[in-house]
Formats: structure tokens, C-alpha cells, sequence
């Protein structure tokens, strides 16, 4: 999968600007604040359909210093032209009232599971540390964005899910310190069913993907930080996924529990569950574990991991999760790394670069300067300068 050609207007900063990606590998430099991880924004946006910054869809509209368009014009668009074993596609997302939209070839997409696989982009930032060391929400979205690029089925049942999950809250938070009627009790009782159906689904992509994650993340990170053979791994680490969904077992050996078991588990926490007006249990309350083994144990990374290690492990997984897709799906996504040069030591650079010279996928990257070391292991490699929001081609 290669991105061939990026029209973008009216987005943040990006008031009118084209680029061409014809080089598998393209460097997008300048220094802060002038635009450039706005350009990986506006790409990632027609994989995922969202920011991976987290900004609502007004908030990628420069407001304060352009024009607004005439009524019914979208306040602000990104139009991807993509080559795939499907041959070439012409994807454009556009806010139009507020509103996001997206089609590709000209037809308008609605449904969820019919956009997502049609351009797959993995991405790296500096944010992403928080996979280690922040709150298991953003592991579990890490996770649910890589299975949606290779399982429609994941999307629906994840739509589904949250759909199920937000009704049963209301049900729940309406009868809190209420005695339960019939009535109501068989509407939670059916949400419960909903729940379960499509949780099950949605536990099994992720432990799955978690089990295929784990050797490939282990030998990028080896790759990263210089481990030459296991025995000399100095700084081994793991994923595993913890769901209520699952059985006890690790990786491959943990199995989905049955449903009689699933609905005990509901009914035994209902009481708690009407007191706090919130469902307790569930494939959005899981976990996944990133480990670091230090002196022979293991420990959870988001209280002994330094913020190297962090940095390496998201790196890691970033580009095993590039990998994952290529195997589901048979073609590679493209690779969005954004400001890599803060966030890791040169040893660590060099070794990335090393990795994305000898890998399948497109790469698109920026940095605030091309080191020497860089162009000696991408000397095909095109490179942008990106100044107040205007990109101009330097090689």
C-alpha cells in the first residue's frame, strides 16, 4: 500500500498545499510548531477517520486566520490519491457543517465497516509513551485501531458494543437508588446478552492480536536497543492481555469463558452496578500488560520503565503492528513516525532507520533536521521543509 499523492486544505495550519510521495521513504523537516506532524495528522485521518492527536473534528479548522468558505464548501478537506493490489483510490475526508465525511472514488462511505481496511497507516508519536506508561484506555485503543485495519467484523462488533455498553449506563444511572422493575431488569438483561455477543468478539481480536504481537515486538525492541541474542537480553519485555472475558491462561492458552459464566458475572455485580450507575465489567475495562523483566522478574512498565525503554517498547510495537497488518491483509501499511529525533538517543535512530531502510513499507517521517546518518541509510529518501504551514520540496 503506498500513498502517491496528499492534497490539503483549510487543515490547522495547511491552508492549500500538495505533496508528492512517489519515494517510498519521504522526510518532512522544519522546526516546531511550523506544521509538519499536521501533515501526518491529515493522512492518518483517512485510515482511522479520526485524529490520532484526539481533536474533535471542529478543531482542525484554522478558525483565526483563513476565510471562512462559502455555505455548503467544506471548512476543511485531505484527499489522498493510494495504489494498492487493488489498483489506485482516491480517498477524501472533509468536515462539511461540522460534520465529518468521507468517500473514496467519488461515493460517500456511512458505514464503519466499509471504510476501514480501504488505506491502512500505522503511526508512531511522541505522545504514544503514554501505550506504556499512561492510563489502559489508551492501550486498549492502540489495539483496537491496529485489529480494525484487518477485521470488518471487529468494527462492527466494537460498534455494536459501545452502542450496548452507552444504553445499559443510562439504564443503570435511572435506576440508581430505584427498586428494579420487570420491565426494566429484562432491558438490562437483553443489554447484558448484546454485551457478551459482540464483548466476545471484541476480547477475542485483541487477545489474539496480542498473542501475534508478542515475538515480533520482542525482536524490534532487541533490534532497538542492541540485543544481540537472548541470553544477552538485558532488557527483555512482553505484552499480555487480562480480559473478565477470559479464562485464566496466558497468550494463546487463555480461552474465552462461557456464557452462562459471563452472565453470572453480570448478574452478580448488578447491585454494585445501579449504586455507581456504570457497567463494571468488560471488554472496556481490559487490560494489556506491557512488562519489563528487570534482574529476572517482570514488572508492569508503567511504574519501572524508564522513558527510553517506553520509547522503544511503543516503537517496537508500532512497527510489529506494521507487520501484523502486512500478514492479515498481504499488503503493508504505510509507516507514520513523527518527531523521532526527541525521542530517542542516536543509537536508537540509527538502528530505526536501519530497520525502515530494509523494510517493505512506505515510511513518512519528521524531524526538525536530516542528520548525516540519515541520509547515508536513505539516500533515495524524498525530503519536504515544512514553514508556517507552506511545504516546498528540497530533494
Amino acid at each position: 500500500m503506498h500513498v502517491l499523492q496528499a492534497s490539503i486544505g483549510r487543515f490547522r495550519n495547511l491552508l492549500n498545499q500538495r505533496l508528492d510521495f512517489s519515494s517510498r521513504v519521504t522526510l518532512i523537516t522544519g522546526d516546531n510548531g511550523q506544521g509538519k506532524t499536521n501533515v501526518l495528522e491529515a493522512i492518518y485521518l483517512l485510515a482511522h477517520a479520526r485524529s490520532f492527536r484526539g481533536a474533535k473534528p471542529l478543531e482542525l479548522i484554522p478558525w483565526d486566520f483563513a476565510p471562512r468558505p462559502p455555505s455548503g464548501e467544506p471548512e476543511c478537506f485531505v484527499e489522498l490519491l493510494t495504489e494498492s493490489d487493488d489498483g489506485t483510490k482516491q480517498l477524501r475526508f472533509e468536515l462539511v457543517g461540522g460534520r465529518r465525511q468521507v468517500s473514496i472514488n467519488g461515493t460517500r462511505i456511512t458505514k464503519a465497516s466499509d471504510f476501514f481496511g480501504q488505506f491502512r497507516a500505522v503511526v508512531f508519536t511522541p505522545d504514544d509513551v503514554r501505550l506504556v506508561k499512561g492510563a489502559p484506555q489508551f492501550r486498549r485503543q492502540f489495539a483496537d485501531r491496529i485489529v480494525s485495519l484487518v477485521d470488518p467484523v471487529f468494527v462492527e462488533s466494537s460498534v455494536a458494543y459501545e452502542r450496548a455498553l452507552r444504553s445499559r449506563n443510562v439504564v443503570l444511572k435511572r435506576s440508581r437508588g430505584a427498586q428494579l422493575s420487570r420491565e426494566r431488569q429484562a432491558e438490562l438483561e437483553s443489554l447484558s446478552t448484546l454485551l457478551i455477543s459482540h464483548g466476545r468478539v471484541v476480547a477475542e481480536r485483541r487477545r489474539q492480536l496480542i498473542a501475534d504481537l508478542q515475538p515480533i515486538f520482542q525482536s524490534y525492541y532487541d533490534a532497538l536497543v542492541g540485543n544481540s541474542a537472548p541470553r544477552d537480553r538485558e532488557e527483555q519485555v512482553r505484552v499480555t492481555y487480562r480480559s473478565d472475558f477470559l479464562e485464566s491462561g496466558v497468550g494463546e492458552q487463555s480461552v474465552l469463558q462461557p456464557d452462562q459464566a459471563l452472565k453470572t458475572l453480570y448478574f452478580n455485580q448488578l447491585e454494585d452496578e445501579m449504586r455507581r450507575g456504570l457497567t463494571l465489567r468488560g471488554p472496556h475495562r481490559d487490560e494489556l500488560l506491557i512488562d519489563f523483566n528487570f534482574l529476572g522478574s517482570y514488572r508492569r512498565g508503567r511504574a519501572s520503565a524508564s522513558q527510553g525503554q517506553a520509547r522503544s517498547a511503543v516503537l517496537a510495537l508500532t512497527l510489529a503492528a506494521v507487520d501484523f497488518v502486512s500478514e492479515r491483509t498481504g499488503e503493508t501499511p504505510v509507516l507514520l513516525l513523527d518527531d523521532i529525533e526527541s525521542e530517542l538517543d542516536a543509537r536508537r535512530r540509527q538502528a530505526l532507520f536501519e530497520l525502515i531502510h530494509r523494510a517493505k513499507a512506505q515510511a513518512i517521517v519528521t524531524l526538525t533536521e536530516v542528520r548525516p546518518e540519515f541520509e547515508e541509510t536513505c539516500q533515495e529518501a524524498a525530503i519536504y521543509r515544512v514553514v508556517s504551514g507552506h511545504i516546498s520540496r528540497v530533494k
